[in-house]
């Protein structure tokens, strides 16, 4: 099979962390009020910030974040644990939408110090329903909401790694919602496509 892994939210723990800096900034540094939508998985839409705060918070906290951030435990192994079970591992990610290259140049040297392996990767790539086409990809596992309803819309069979705060989504054929990579591992072999 070949599975498609987004890498902030599912490999790299690079949302949990700019969730947390982005409720220091609204309280501390913008002196705001809170979330007005607490669902939403970018964090400069879940606050009432005008452009100039959101370019403060951005410039200040984005590549600082990508540094401080970890492997989600298991991720590794469970890819690995699928790679020998003959599985493609394709990363597919937006990654380097929002602060260029440096970005993309740290999650490079993050899954190189990691060990993480992976068969091919896909950068700066709003457009996964396409790739996901392109790599007939079996499983696609994202972290944002919006991109699960259109990954699923098209068909393509999707798990949810979902984060406490972000927006529920309704369980079908085509979507299974997920907390660790534990989960991932235990559906993804219960739910192996078989090759006809």
């Amino acid at each position: 099979m070949n599975i498609g892994v987004d890498i902030d939210g599912v490999i790299l723990d690079f949302q949990d962390r700019i969730r947390v800096y982005a409720e220091w900034y609204d309280l501390e540094i913008f002196k705001k009020n809170g979330t007005k939508k607490k669902d939403e998985i970018k964090v400069w839409k879940r606050y009432d910030w005008d452009d100039r705060e959101v370019k403060k918070f951005v410039d200040e906290t984005f590549i600082k974040v990508a540094k401080e951030s970890q492997i989600i435990p298991f991720s590794k192994e469970i890819m690995l644990k699928l790679q020998k079970e003959n599985n493609k591992i394709i990363i597919i990610t937006t990654r380097g939408d929002f602060a260029g290259n440096e970005m993309i140049d740290i999650a490079k040297k993050q899954l190189d110090l990691a060990d993480i392996k992976y068969d091919k990767i896909y950068w700066n790539s709003p457009d996964k329903i396409s790739i996901c086409k392109k790599e007939k990809i079996d499983f696609m596992i994202d972290d944002y909401a919006d991109n699960c309803e259109k990954l699923v819309q098209s068909k393509v069979r999707t798990i949810y790694f979902r984060a406490k705060d972000n927006r529920k989504l309704n369980e079908n054929y085509y979507l299974k919602e997920v907390s660790n990579w534990v989960e991932i591992y235990r559906y993804i072999k219960g739910n192996s496509v078989k090759e006809v």
